[in-house]
């Protein structure tokens, strides 16, 4: 009894009236309670009873609660996070007014539904480049923009937006003036409560252009525009929690 009682001083440990034990803590707040770290140099085994040991789980397993007085449980990596993957591409030519801050218009083919399920969040990334040209003989300077939308919290607003030039210097011939926009975006979506909806689409404008003969359709929101393998495209990867 005396060497039991030089260890718990030797460690600070502390028996509460409940039979609650607490090392480094006078205080304990449930059945053992460590007032901190801890080192585990062998199995952590759950949910045992008095007739069985825990489980000690598979190796990559993780550890995943199950709310308040119930064990914990041993689940597959892939059961717990669950990577998901979209791409889609540009379908179609999109033409683009010119003048100052011109309204948004949809790129055809860049747009996707996801939906996080009820219980669930998520880490969405959306990578993705739209392409412009243009398409007349004109020399001139033309701002434009892409935009990411999700519908919320202004449906008419990107969430984010990124703005480039097109300096036009073709005199003759076939136009090749081009360049393409990147797209970078994160965020965390939580659907614990309620299942989720986000509708996420591209969308191109003109800034602002220079005056120039001939403007009609000059400006092309367009995918790989020389052929060469600069696709219009967005990528969405969820990670489902």
């Amino acid at each position: 009894m005396k060497n039991i009682l030089s260890i718990c001083m030797l460690v600070s440990i502390y028996i509460a009236t409940k039979g609650q034990i607490g090392i480094h803590t006078p205080t304990p707040k449930s059945s053992l309670h460590i007032n901190g770290d801890m080192t585990l140099t062998s199995t952590l085994k759950i949910g045992g009873n008095s007739a069985m040991a825990g489980n000690s789980g598979n190796s990559g397993n993780i550890l995943q609660s199950q709310g308040a007085g119930l064990s914990p449980v041993w689940k597959a990596t892939e059961a717990v996070i669950t990577p998901v993957t979209y791409s889609v591409t540009q379908t179609g030519t999109q033409f683009l007014p010119l003048g100052f801050n011109m309204p948004w218009l949809d790129i055809p083919g860049l747009s996707r539904t996801v939906t996080i399920p009820q219980g669930k969040k998520a880490l969405i990334i959306i990578t993705g480049q739209q392409c412009f040209r243009q398409t007349k003989n004109i020399r001139k300077l033309t701002g434009i923009s892409v935009g990411l939308f999700n519908g919320t919290p202004n449906p008419l607003d990107p969430i984010i937006s990124y703005t480039g030039q097109l300096v036009s210097q073709i005199a003759t011939g076939t136009p090749q003036e081009f360049t393409l926009l990147p797209i970078t975006y994160s965020e965390i979506i939580d659907a614990t409560a309620v299942e989720v909806t986000r509708v996420y689409n591209i969308k191109a404008r003109v800034n602002y252009a220079s005056s120039g003969a001939d403007d009609t359709q000059d400006i092309q929101a367009v995918n790989d525009p020389m052929g060469v393998g600069d696709y219009s495209q967005m990528r969405i990867s969820l990670m489902i929690f």
